[in-house]
C-alpha cells in the first residue's frame, strides 16, 4: 500500500510539474521580444522609460491586443540591437530600414515589415534665418548617434562644422543659444520638444536646407511568419493607425507645404 501511494504521489508530482511546464512554455509562445535604439525618440517611439510610450507602442500594443501576444521591450545601443537580432536574443528590431545595411560586407538576410512610420529628417533653424544660404551655414548641431547622411555634400562643399550634442533637445538649445546655425533633428520630435520646453516659436522647418522621408520597419532573422502577420494587421488597421496618428500628432511634409523630400531612405540614427 505505502509503494502504491509512493508512486501516486510521484505521478501526481510529475504531472503537476507538466502542467506547470507546459504552462510557462505557452505564455513564451505569446511573448515578442522587440529591441529598439536606446534614445528618446518621441512621438515617433521611446523606450528608455520604465513604462516604453510612443506611436510604435500604441501600434505594438493595438497588434498584440488583437492576436494575444505580449511584448516585452529591450533599448540597445544600434550595433547591440542588431547583432542580438542576430543571436535571436530579441524577436525584431524597430526601427529598421533594409537602405541603413547596404555597407554591409554580407547578404542582408533580414525580412522587413510593411511601413510603420515616416520620419521626416529636416534642419531646425530661428525664424530670422530661414532661407539663409549654404554660403552662410557655418555649424550644424546632431544629437549624439546620428549621422547627417543628407548633409553630406553640402558639409564637404561649403567646410561646414557638424557639432555633437547630447541628445536631441540639447542640440535645437544650441541652435537657439547661438552655438549653431541649424539642428538635424526629425520634425515631429523637434516640435515636440519645443513644444515641451515653451519654445515652439523659437525653431522652423527651413525648407531650403536638407531633409529626407524616412521609412521605419519592423526586421527579423528567425521570425518571418511573425512579421507577415503584422503586415496583414498593417494593412486591415489603416482607420486605427490614423488615430493613432492624429493622437500622437505625427505629422509629414504636406501640412507644412513641402516639397517631395529626395526619395532615399538614409536614416541619419544609423551610424
Amino acid at each position: 500500500m505505502l509503494r502504491l501511494l509512493g508512486f501516486a504521489n510521484r505521478w501526481l508530482f510529475g504531472v503537476l510539474v507538466c502542467n506547470w511546464v507546459c504552462t510557462v512554455w505557452a505564455s513564451d509562445s505569446n511573448k515578442i521580444v522587440i529591441g529598439s535604439q536606446n534614445f528618446d525618440y518621441y512621438p515617433h517611439y521611446d523606450f528608455t522609460q520604465s513604462s516604453p510610450r510612443g506611436y510604435a507602442v500604441a501600434v505594438f500594443e493595438a497588434f498584440a491586443k488583437a492576436h494575444g501576444y505580449r511584448i516585452e521591450y529591450v533599448a540597445l545601443p544600434t550595433k547591440r540591437l542588431q547583432r542580438e537580432l542576430y543571436k535571436g536574443t530579441v524577436n525584431l528590431a524597430y526601427p529598421d530600414n533594409p537602405r541603413w545595411h547596404q555597407k554591409e560586407q554580407l547578404p542582408d538576410e533580414r525580412y522587413y515589415s510593411d511601413t510603420v512610420a515616416v520620419a521626416l529628417t529636416g534642419t531646425m533653424v530661428p525664424p530670422d534665418r530661414q532661407g539663409m544660404p549654404l554660403e552662410s551655414f557655418n555649424v550644424l548641431a546632431i544629437p549624439f548617434g546620428f549621422t547627417p547622411v543628407k548633409w553630406y555634400d553640402a558639409i564637404n562643399q561649403h567646410r561646414i562644422r557638424v557639432a555633437t550634442f547630447p541628445d536631441a533637445l540639447a542640440a535645437l538649445q544650441a541652435v537657439i543659444l547661438g552655438r549653431a546655425d541649424g539642428a538635424d533633428v526629425e520634425w515631429n520630435v523637434s516640435r515636440y520638444l519645443l513644444e515641451q520646453s515653451e519654445q515652439s516659436e523659437q525653431l522652423v522647418l527651413d525648407k531650403n536646407l536638407p531633409y529626407l522621408e524616412v521609412s521605419f520597419h519592423v526586421s527579423t532573422y528567425q521570425h518571418r511568419e511573425l512579421v507577415e502577420q503584422f503586415n496583414r494587421y498593417l494593412q486591415s488597421a489603416e482607420q486605427q493607425l490614423h488615430a493613432l496618428r492624429q493622437r500622437y500628432q505625427l505629422r509629414g511634409p504636406a501640412s507644412e507645404q513641402l516639397p517631395p523630400a529626395p526619395s532615399s531612405n538614409t536614416h541619419t540614427s544609423h551610424p
